[in-house]
């Protein structure tokens, strides 16, 4: 992947009881969803990565709703182009 081409990341909102859950990053001072990269070079989907993630950081199985969308924005550090994709999920 060049640096040209924004890193694809991909996660969930998770809503269960009409609650949202946000993890809480200590050491960036933010709240985010859960997810992360997705694997390019293995043709990891969007939608299967964003499962994936949630199965790493959270333990536990989600189904996919709908997809929410996308946002393109620089890393707040390297200035390197972010594609992130969010799905909805319980």
């Amino acid at each position: 992947m060049t640096k040209d081409k924004p890193l694809l990341l991909s996660g969930c909102a998770i809503v269960q009881n009409e609650e949202l859950l946000l993890l809480y990053k200590i050491n960036q001072h933010h709240y985010e969803f859960p997810g992360g990269k997705v694997n390019v070079e293995e043709n990891e989907s969007l939608e299967d990565a964003a499962r994936r993630e949630v199965r790493e950081e959270l333990g536990v199985e989600v189904r996919i709703i709908r997809y929410l969308g996308a946002i393109v924005f620089p890393h707040p550090q390297n200035g390197r182009l972010l594609e992130s994709h969010k799905y909805l999920a319980e």
